[in-house]
């Protein structure tokens, strides 16, 4: 049975949405901001699974950048969160409506500013060269995620929280079908255990894209996007013979 919930992440700043499947499962999320409401997520497992299907992991990054990420897992016991209540389906439709609404108009602005010209301002109000200057440690993967940037490679920093434990858990995820591809990726493994370490904490999610497509780095940043805490890379999938 479909059930439809709400829940208040209190310590994200968030209202979150849900639709559940019979298992407990989300099949859509929508999260508002909760000082003014602003959607921050809009999410749809049927438009997730369409994207992972066809491999493309480019276009499923420029989704959760622009409806944020799907929490995975079941919610079952979710009534023992703070501010857990059950809603009805219409309440949720509004929501969802409201959510993709707004959503898809941002996109839709930042698409116009970005036809102009190559843009060096992320939606968080960060620069290129702030970001470069926070990719300084010589790691595995901060190292060519750096090299990309600064070569002109495409690049965004969202200005919504998640829990750093939700990443985790998608992006472990993920990882598994990425290796089953044969996709090669930089220092993956070890974001997903610094994501699943940190928990609760909040933290901002972020990407790079090298100009010719090779690599494409996901980023995870404090609350105050004053450091990066995990950066990992993934190339696209090999070229069928």
């Amino acid at each position: 049975m479909t059930r439809w919930i709400r829940i208040h992440e209190s310590e994200y700043g968030l209202w979150s949405y849900f639709e559940l499947d019979d298992e407990g499962w989300a099949r859509r999320q929508v999260g508002l901001r909760s000082s003014d409401h602003q959607p921050m997520v809009g999410a749809d497992l049927a438009e997730v699974l369409r994207l992972r299907g066809q491999a493309d992991f480019e276009a499923l990054s420029a989704y959760e950048h622009r409806y944020g990420v799907l929490a995975e897992g079941s919610f079952r016991g979710w009534g023992e969160a703070e501010g857990a209540s059950e809603i009805s389906g219409d309440a949720f439709e509004q929501v969802w409506h409201h959510a993709r609404t707004r959503l898809d108009g941002v996109a839709g602005t930042a698409a116009e500013a970005g036809s102009e010209g190559s843009s060096d301002r992320s939606e968080a109000g960060m620069t290129r060269d702030e970001l470069s200057a926070l990719l300084d440690e010589d790691t595995t993967a901060c190292r060519p995620a750096r090299a990309a940037l600064l070569s002109g490679g495409h690049f965004a920093v969202g200005d919504g929280l998640v829990p750093a434990g939700r990443l985790g858990s998608a992006y472990g995820m993920r990882l598994r079908r990425i290796r089953l591809r044969g996709q090669q990726t930089l220092a993956l493994e070890e974001t997903v255990s610094i994501l699943q370490r940190a928990a609760d904490e909040p933290v901002r999610t972020g990407e790079i894209t090298a100009t010719d497509r090779s690599w494409t780095f996901m980023l995870f940043l404090d609350a105050t996007a004053s450091t990066v805490l995990a950066c990992g890379g993934v190339s696209p999938p090999p070229a069928e013979e």
